[in-house]
């Protein structure tokens, strides 16, 4: 039983990339959203100048259009960093690899998100820390990759983040100007982009009505991020029956005591029924829910619930659960 929800689940989250008008998603990380994980790094926050280049790909950001209001990396160790100046601009990038010249990188259209003097910028250890930045930057993923450009000089009390494994172009301690060139390497900073506010985290949310001697009753456990795998399961049915679990993209609130179903109610719509057996003490068998590593799920939102056989609970002999709403994020 539990193969044959793990192949119809696949499915499922083909309708949850259709679904994606309805994403909440608003933060995007390259190449996680693990601030604890990764060798530390001092390059740029660590210097007292540097010009620093890297990117996030159309696939780290969801391919979806979305605005950036915000930067974030994630320190290694808490403190303050200064500088007596900062610039930061985002631009699109065509192609897969950085070159060495930091302005044909950048191209000829750049929006600066961040422009001032005697600039701080406090950050807390294994944290993702968000810069104050004041740009907005409207991306279309069509136009490209997201290019993020950060050049700083006059820096005191920075320190080392956590980095992976990406390509940088960074020059450090130079005075006056930068230099045109920098050097590549593969050892870019973790980072977060997002339009400003709170992070959208996954959760799962009951809502709804159950019915039944129980009443039937059904849970989420396991945060639903990508590259995971939550499980949901159902209680309180009837001993050593039948019944199944409901997934559906939109929430309803249908009474079924017309139908023969006393006090019941359809809480979601009816995309897919996966069929479940309940044990001598009337526990569903679980449902393992394999969520791919796929960016384009981010945000999307999928209801579940579910019914069992009970000759004895109604007319119809049929029950069903409250609705699970199951939020992904990254």
């Amino acid at each position: 039983m539990a193969r044959t929800h793990r192949t119809a689940l696949s499915l499922s989250f083909a309708i949850a990339t259709l679904a994606c008008a309805a994403t909440a998603q608003n933060c995007w990380y390259a190449p996680d959203n693990t601030p604890t994980v990764g060798t530390c790094n001092v390059f740029p926050w660590g210097q007292s100048s540097s010009r620093y280049q890297t990117l996030m790909t159309q696939d780290d950001l969801g391919n979806r259009v979305t605005l950036f209001r915000a930067l974030a990396f994630a320190g290694c160790g808490s403190g303050t960093f200064t500088a007596q100046r900062i610039l930061i601009r985002f631009a699109y990038f065509q192609g897969t690899t950085l070159g060495t010249d930091f302005n044909q990188n950048l191209g000829a259209a750049p929006v600066t998100m961040l422009n001032a003097t005697n600039f701080s910028w406090s950050y807390t250890a294994n944290t993702f820390s968000d810069l104050k930045l004041t740009g907005t930057f409207p991306y279309t993923p069509s136009r490209g990759h997201l290019l993020v450009d950060i050049e700083f000089e006059g820096a005191t009390g920075g320190g080392a983040c956590h980095r992976d494994v990406r390509q940088r172009v960074y020059a450090n301690n130079w005075t006056g100007s930068p230099p045109q060139n920098g050097t590549s390497n593969f050892g870019a900073l973790k980072m977060r982009v997002s339009d400003g506010n709170p992070c959208m985290t996954g959760a799962f949310t009951n809502y709804g009505k159950a019915c039944g001697p129980g009443p039937l009753a059904i849970a989420g456990s396991g945060t639903p991020t990508i590259n995971t795998t939550a499980t949901i399961q159902m209680s309180k049915g009837k001993a050593s029956s039948a019944g199944g679990y409901f997934l559906g993209l939109q929430r309803l609130n249908i009474d079924l005591t017309s139908a023969g179903m006393t006090n019941c109610t359809l809480n979601t719509d009816l995309l897919l029924i996966l069929p479940v057996a309940f044990d001598g003490a009337g526990l569903a068998t679980a449902a393992q829910i394999p969520i791919p590593a796929d960016n384009s799920l981010v945000g999307a939102i999928l209801n579940w619930s579910g019914f069992n056989l009970d000759v004895a609970a109604n007319p119809r002999g049929i029950t069903t659960a409250d609705g699970l709403e199951m939020k992904i994020s990254n």
